[in-house]
């Protein structure tokens, strides 16, 4: 079965790809599982609690099928070498969370931002229910170089929606990179970053931050920031001119080291 699995991943067209797994999970096939588990989804290794009215069941099924979040992740289980503290921007439910403290060597810290005050403790109590919540910080926070110490966060009905900076929304505190840097006593690191295109001014703003980072793991969505709009190609070139090359990419999911 995990023959086939790698075959068919690295040989059929990524828009085949997405129709079949549409097929196989949903969130019918969500529910079932969630049943069947009880809601605690075992996930390489760990137990992925999903017992949340925001977690989608769909999200379950792509735990058991293992296709959540899967280019990330197996980049992260394959690549990512443990031996300096990590800094994770989008840390969700915990799912990558738990993948990145299981590579740590001993002694190396985790912090993990989440800008979505309502998920913090579900990305918690999966730590914590998986023994993995030692030398893990969880900071609630948004990434932002406005320089506002404050922003909005809109939650959505799921998990994999909700937005920074609408008003009307929870009111949250701002962070930047090297604001956290100073504050966790971080000097060597790696950043692994999934916050759909709001870590693209550390690139620009922030880039003084960055040399101590040893690899980057990101997660690349377009966006557009100061009326520039940026590809994902543009984005891989910016971070190859401050000093990194790709190690490996899958469509938009690219680790680099520090060259």
């Amino acid at each position: 079965m995990g023959i086939i699995r790698k075959i068919f991943r690295e040989l059929a067209p990524y828009s085949f790809k997405k129709i079949i797994g549409g097929l196989i999970s949903n969130n019918v096939t969500g529910y079932f599982f969630s049943k069947v588990y009880r809601d605690r989804i075992p996930f390489y290794g760990v137990s992925v609690n999903t017992n949340h009215k925001r977690i989608l069941r769909k999200v379950v099924s792509d735990l058991v099928f293992k296709i959540y979040e899967r280019a990330e992740i197996e980049q992260v289980r394959l690549h990512l070498k443990g031996d300096v503290d990590v800094v994770e921007l989008g840390g969700s439910i915990g799912v990558n969370t738990m993948q990145i403290r299981k590579k740590l060597q001993d002694g190396i810290r985790l912090v993990t931002v989440e800008a979505d005050p309502s998920l913090v403790p579900i990305l918690s109590q999966n730590l914590r229910d998986n023994g993995l919540d030692s030398r893990v910080h969880v900071v609630n926070t948004a990434i932002d170089y406005s320089g506002k110490s404050s922003t909005f966060f809109s939650v959505s009905e799921s998990t994999l929606s909700g937005r920074v900076g609408e008003k009307g929304g929870i009111k949250i505190d701002t962070s930047t990179l090297a604001s956290l840097l100073k504050r966790f006593s971080i000097e060597k690191f790696t950043l692994v970053s999934d916050i759909e295109g709001m870590e693209i001014p550390i690139f620009i703003e922030d880039v003084k931050s960055l040399k101590n980072c040893m690899q980057i793991f990101l997660e690349i969505d377009g966006y557009s920031y100061k009326g520039i709009n940026y590809s994902v190609d543009d984005i891989i070139c910016m971070v190859e001119k401050i000093g990194f090359s790709v190690v490996i990419r899958y469509h938009n999911c690219v680790v680099f080291e520090k060259l």
